[in-house]
């Protein structure tokens, strides 16, 4: 017998708990990454992400299974442009928001949004959680339930509860076994690897500009800041709305260090550009 536990907040599970039943090479969907995004406000009410963790729980009562979803108000932080179905909701009269979403907030990563502990069966947990979620929306008054960059394997066991598949495109980079980037190199097309090679080129000849790359202990807060200026400053120079805080990257910076990568450029010393990477696996 399995019983079934929504909560509003990550903090009523403990982070030991959750990542129990974690998937060993997804990082966002992490209880340091989630709580991080509520904690700091970055996904919550105000921003028009209401947490909804859906815990299932074995007659042990340990957790065996669970669903990070979010009731939302708005489409944006999504990645995914589902304006026609606003519009069709909209010519039938219905309201379209608030919807469920499962996903995670502003990641437009490809990953699991129902983890199941590795002893128990995901073929059978599953189709329970994503059944539960139809009831979740329900008493919340949405419109719908979406799940958003699922992985190809947990298809059918969306699709066996009568949810609609919807395809989308990403570009992933796999390393196919290559000994350095010269063997990348010579697996490309003659025009593309010419191509790549004059950009470094480029930026090789360029005075005064290096590269470092940071993890684990070496990261403090001072980086955090930094990455939370450029991305800042980058959202300014796009004209687009900036949702994570100073403060989430300081929460990460400390608690994910050991899952970030950051790579800094500088000019003479000086910070010019950074690039923010998440591990695991």
């Amino acid at each position: 017998m399995v019983t079934l536990e929504v909560l509003h907040s990550l903090s009523g599970v403990s982070r030991q708990e959750w990542d129990s039943i974690g998937d060993p090479d997804f990082p966002f969907a992490d209880y340091d990454h989630l709580h991080a995004l509520e904690s700091t406000g970055c996904a919550g009410p105000d921003m028009g992400w209401l947490p909804a963790y859906l815990l299932l729980r074995n007659d042990e009562s340990r957790l065996v299974a669970a669903s990070f979803c979010y009731v939302k108000s708005h489409g944006y932080g999504e990645f995914i442009f589902d304006h026609a179905w606003h519009q069709a909701f909209a010519r039938a009269g219905i309201d379209y928001y608030p919807k469920l979403v499962s996903a995670v907030p502003y990641t437009p990563a490809t990953g699991p949004k129902v983890l199941v502990h590795s002893e128990s069966s995901r073929a059978v947990l599953e189709p329970v959680i994503v059944d539960e979620l139809k009831n979740i929306a329900q008493r919340a008054g949405c419109s719908s339930v979406h799940s958003l960059f699922l992985p190809v394997a947990d298809v059918p066991h969306w699709q066996s509860k009568n949810y609609l598949l919807r395809h989308s495109f990403q570009f992933h980079w796999y390393n196919r076994n290559y000994q350095n980037f010269e063997g990348f190199l010579q697996d490309l097309k003659s025009k593309r690897r010419r191509q790549i090679q004059l950009e470094r080129r480029g930026i090789a000849t360029t005075p005064g500009l290096s590269i470092e790359t940071k993890t684990g202990k070496a990261l403090t807060e001072q980086d955090a800041d930094l990455m939370a200026r450029l991305y800042l400053d980058t959202n300014e120079k796009w004209g687009s709305i900036p949702c994570l805080s100073r403060e989430f990257f300081r929460t990460i910076f400390d608690s994910m260090s050991d899952r970030i990568v950051l790579f800094i450029a500088k000019q003479e010393g000086e910070p010019i550009a950074a690039a923010i990477n998440f591990v695991k696996g």
